[in-house]
Order: C-alpha cells, then structure tokens, then sequence
C-alpha cells in the first residue's frame, strides 16, 4: 500500500506528506504492522526525519537479502586494489582547495583537477576559492544526512538461530536494534553486527558507554533469538 502511495506522489512530496492521512485512517492492528514495516525497511535504511526523504524515491532502492554477495577478506582489498599505481597519503588533512582555468592547487599543491568527496558535515571546514555556485550550495542545504550506527559483537559460539541469507530481522518497541548480519560464515567466527537508525541512536546509543552499548545489543538479541525458540522459527 505504501509503494503505491509513494508512487503516485507528487514530485516535490515528502514522506510525512503522503505517510501522515494513509496511518491516520488505519486500524490499530494494521496501524502497528505500517509502523513496524516503516521502521525496519524505511527508517533503518534512511536514518533521517520523513520530512526530508522524497515520497517518490525513497521505496526505489531494492534493499538487502538473498542474492547479496560477502567479503570475507574485507572491503581492504578492494582498497587495495583501487589504489595500486597511487600515491597516498594518510593523517594529511586537506585545508584549502583553489581552482580556476589553470588547474587546481590543494593546500600549495598544483594538480590537474581535484575530487572532493568528504562527508558534508565536514565540508565547512574546508575553504574553497572561489567557493561553490549558488546552485550547488541551494542542492547542499536540501541535503540530509542519515543517522545510522553499526554494533559488533563476537561471541565463543553461535548461540542464536542461522538464517540461509545471514539477516536477523525482529521488531523491538520502541524501535531499537531492528536488525542484525549474522558474520559467522563470513568471518569464520561467532558474530553479529546490529544496526540502529534515526531517534532509535539518540535514544540507545548517544551518551552511552561502549560497553553500556554491547549489554544492550545483546540483550536484544537474546529476546530475539528466545522469540525464535519460542515460536518455533
């Protein structure tokens, strides 16, 4: 039913636009079920207010399970593999970024062309000369940025029920620790990393030790994994 909301939206409509009406005319029970799909599958991949996600593409991306393909070296070699023939350099901030007609200079040094590619958040601490057009600034500013923390944890065994496709998916109330990748097969030991987005970080995440984060997934994962048994799935 959402799909077909988003689909038919206006293009300028955000998701609290076309969300706000549709929940406010379902039933309790089918009230819970929107928000639980709404927070597993929009919020946990988004990390922001509905406010700021388009109506019309937030739902395009296809989304994770069956078919995904893992790393078991890890993403250094893909790293590895793009830098070879490089020159790089590490700990080395970048401070100011000039450029014209005759090329560009970064931080005193000439280069053909440059390729910024840091976070916005981090994108006032750089001076750029002569500074970005407007039109780029106007883009910059409708822009957010999700919030989404990854936890992981590695145990002395697999206590927990495996899944074929490695996702451990549970609905907590309110919204917390929604989804777990069960790493195992891929790194040859007990483990799980559990993602968290949006207000669900502020809330069970900020402010909080390490440690005080690590109890807490756990003890998600052990309802979880004791809802499985229970029901038998």
């Amino acid at each position: 039913m959402i799909e077909s909301l988003t689909a038919t939206a206006p293009v300028t409509a955000s998701l609290a636009d076309v969300l706000s009406a549709h929940l406010a005319s379902l039933t309790p029970r089918d009230l819970l079920a929107a928000r639980q799909a709404i927070d597993l599958d929009i919020d946990l991949e988004n990390g922001v207010t509905h406010d700021r996600l388009s109506a019309r593409f937030v739902l395009e991306e296809p989304g994770v399970g069956l078919g995904d393909r893992w790393l078991p070296g890890g993403y250094g070699q893909l790293l590895q593999h793009l830098a070879a023939g490089l020159r790089i350099r590490l700990s080395t901030p970048v401070r100011c970024i000039e450029w014209s007609t005759a090329g560009v200079v970064v931080d005193g040094e000439k280069a053909d062309c440059c390729i910024c590619t840091i976070p916005l958040w981090l994108l006032p601490t750089l001076v750029l000369v002569p500074g970005l057009p407007r039109t780029h600034r106007a883009a910059l500013e409708n822009i957010s940025v999700g919030l989404v923390e990854k936890v992981l944890l590695r145990f002395d065994e697999r206590w927990w029920p495996a899944n074929d496709n490695g996702y451990l998916r549970w609905y907590d109330e309110p919204a917390g620790w929604g989804e777990w990748l069960d790493l195992t097969d891929g790194v040859g030991v007990p483990m799980v990393a559990a993602l968290i987005a949006g207000d669900a970080v502020r809330r069970r995440h900020h402010g909080r030790s390490d440690q005080q984060v690590a109890i807490d997934v756990a003890g998600a994962l052990r309802r979880w994994a004791g809802e499985r048994v229970r029901s038998g799935r």
